[in-house]
Order: C-alpha cells, then sequence, then structure tokens
C-alpha cells in the first residue's frame, strides 16, 4: 500500500510485481501485526540493488517513501521511519519533527535508551539544516530532552550530560 501511495500504478500491478519477485526468489513476505511487508532474502542482494540506483533516485525515492508513510493512518507509528526516509532523502528539516516524536513516544513507554538515540539522531539531523532565526532554541529544546532521558538511563554519571549541559547554557544565552 506504501509503494501505491508513492506511484501512480495499480495495486494489481504492484501485486503482480511482487508476486513475480517472491517466485524469483529475490524477496519474500513478512506477516507483521501491522500488515504485510516484504524483505530481500539476502542483504548482498539488497545492498547491491540499493547501489544501482543512482544517489538523486534513491534520494527521491526515499522522499516519496517518507511522504507517503506520513500521509497514511500509521504515521504516528512509524515516525522513526519517516524520520530515516527523510534522512535518506537529505530533507533533514523534514526529518527532526518526525525523529523528536518517535523520541517522545520512547520516552511515553519507558524506552528512555531508544528515547535518548532518536533525540540524537535529531539533534544531528537539525544540525544539518540551514542557519535560521530559531535554530539555537530549537537546538535547545532537543538537548533538553535528551538530557532528561540519559538522566533517567544513567544519572549524573553519563559524561554526556556535562557536554549537553555546557551547550544548553550557551544556546541559552544566545536565545
Amino acid at each position: 500500500q506504501t509503494v501505491a501511495r508513492m506511484m501512480t500504478v495499480d495495486m494489481t500491478e504492484i501485486d503482480a510485481l511482487l508476486s513475480s519477485l517472491i517466485n524469483a526468489g529475490v524477496i519474500h513476505p513478512r506477516r507483521t501485526m501491522d500488515g504485510d511487508t516484504f524483505a530481500f532474502k539476502h542483504a548482498l542482494l539488497q545492498d547491491y540493488t540499493y547501489a544501482t540506483i543512482l544517489k538523486k533516485d534513491r534520494q527521491a525515492l526515499h522522499l516519496s517513501a517518507a511522504e507517503a508513510l506520513a500521509d497514511s493512518d500509521e504515521a504516528s507509528q512509524q515516525a522513526n521511519e519517516i524520520a530515516r526516509h527523510f534522512v535518506e532523502a537529505n530533507a533533514m528539516e523534514r526529518a527532526v519533527p518526525y525523529f523528536e516524536d518517535a523520541g517522545r513516544q520512547a520516552a511515553w513507554v519507558s524506552a528512555h535508551t531508544e528515547a535518548v538515540a532518536h533525540f540524537e539522531n535529531a539533534l544531528k539531523a537539525h544540525r544539518a539544516t540551514p542557519d535560521g532565526p530559531d535554530k539555537e532554541r530549537r537546538e535547545l529544546q532537543l538537548i533538553l530532552q535528551r538530557i532528561s532521558q540519559i538522566l533517567v538511563t544513567s544519572g549524573l554519571a553519563n559524561e554526556e550530560i556535562y557536554d549537553d549541559t555546557n551547550r544548553a547554557v550557551a544556546l541559552a544565552d544566545q536565545v
């Protein structure tokens, strides 16, 4: 369904293409609670296929995938996946809010280590965006969210707390 939203192709055509790839042994179906997905039978085949697509075409595909997922009913449960596609599409400013959502969701279910990683990814993506009037304020918000999760996972013993706190103080002075 995501592929159908990405392209102007009928689901019948997509089903036929997927069936031929399954019959050729290239991919295999996976049944999950979220529905059917497909995966390459071997990581090397996936890597080879990915490498044969020109970078600008890969970025366009990732952008289409991110937008299709973002427009789906399951978007809130796929925030990290959407963000990852935006990063691969080099649309960093669009990735940031999805990484942040993924971090908040992880924190909500007490997956604090995962939340730290999501907020770190949000910061990396944010730092790759062009400078703007609110860039420092936004970075400060992301750092504070990350700090709160690091405190839960490892307390003050974590050296990252000090680096993040120093950066947060410097940003607070700027904004």
